[in-house]
C-alpha cells in the first residue's frame, strides 16, 4: 500500500473505532456522520501526516459532544494510536451550511475532497449535494472572477504609481492567490487556499496551461517592490492580464 492507502486504512480500522467508543460520542452515533478530511483524503500526504476525521451532526448533538473540547477555537482533539497522530473534531450542519452559503473557499475544498467513513446519519450527503451543485459552482466562479476584476484595477494603479514597496508586494501576492482560486474553479476543482494554493490549483487543464505564466508571476515578486522598475512591473501586469483574460473571456 502507498502512504495514502495506509492512512485511509488506519482511519477506517483504528481511528474510527476508537472515536465511536468515546462515551459522549457513543450516545449520539445515530446522529453523527464521520468523514476523513485533510491530506489523507486529498492524497497530499506523507509518512508524517496526521489523520483528520470530522464528525458532522445537528447543532443539538454538537453542543453535547463538544463539551470540554476546543473545537470552536479550531483545535481538534488529539490522540496517538499505534504511532499515528489522530485529530478529530465536530462541526454542526448549521455551521457548515452557513460557510457554504458564504462561499468559504477553504470549507468547500476540505469537504468536497472528503472521504466518507460512515454517513448512516445522512449529515454529509446534504452537504456534498450543496457543494457539488452546478449552479452554485457557476455562481462562485462568477463572483470570484468579478472580484478579481475589481482587484485587477487596483493592481494596475499600484504598479503604475510610486507606492510603498510592501503594499506592492502584498497586493501582487494577493492577486496571484486569487488568480489561483479562479483557475481552479474554472477547471471545476477546489484548491487549498490556505496551505497549498499553488500545489492544488493548477492540476486541471487550464491550470497546466497557465502554470508557466504563474511561475513567472511568482518569480517577479522579489523585484516588483521597486517602483522604479517599470519593465518588470509592465511584465507582471501583462502576464496577469493574459491569465485573467484567458478565464474571463471563456467562462
Amino acid at each position: 500500500m502507498n502512504i495514502q492507502e495506509k492512512l485511509i486504512s488506519f482511519a477506517f480500522d483504528k481511528a474510527y473505532p476508537y472515536i465511536v467508543e468515546q462515551p459522549v460520542i457513543k450516545d449520539h452515533l445515530s446522529k453523527i456522520s464521520f468523514i476523513l478530511v485533510g491530506s489523507a483524503a486529498t492524497g497530499l500526504c506523507n509518512a508524517d501526516s496526521d489523520v483528520d476525521i470530522c464528525l458532522i451532526c445537528d447543532q443539538k448533538s454538537y453542543d453535547t459532544i463538544s463539551i470540554g473540547t476546543r473545537w470552536l477555537d479550531g483545535r481538534p482533539t488529539e490522540v496517538i494510536i499505534d504511532g499515528t497522530q489522530l485529530h478529530y473534531y465536530g462541526i454542526s450542519t448549521e455551521n457548515l451550511n452557513q460557510k457554504i452559503s458564504d462561499m468559504d473557499n477553504l470549507t468547500l475544498y476540505v469537504y468536497r475532497n472528503a472521504i466518507v467513513i460512515n454517513d448512516a446519519a445522512g449529515q454529509y450527503k446534504q452537504i456534498a449535494e450543496r457543494i457539488n451543485d452546478p449552479d452554485s459552482c457557476s455562481k462562485r466562479l462568477s463572483r470570484e472572477v468579478d472580484m478579481l476584476g475589481r482587484r485587477k484595477n487596483a493592481l494596475h494603479y499600484v504598479l503604475n504609481s510610486d507606492t510603498d514597496p510592501m503594499v506592492r508586494i502584498e497586493l501582487c501576492a494577493e492577486l496571484i492567490k486569487r488568480l489561483l482560486i479562479v483557475i481552479a474553479l474554472f477547471d471545476g476543482r477546489e484548491c487549498d487556499s490556505r496551505k497549498r494554493p499553488y500545489r492544488t490549483a493548477l492540476l486541471g487543464n487550464t491550470g497546466i496551461e497557465l502554470t508557466p505564466k504563474i511561475d513567472e508571476l511568482c518569480s517577479l515578486l522579489d523585484v516588483i517592490c521597486n517602483s522604479d522598475n517599470h519593465r518588470d512591473a509592465a511584465r507582471f501586469l501583462m502576464l496577469f492580464d493574459n491569465c485573467f483574460d484567458r478565464i474571463s473571456q471563456n467562462r
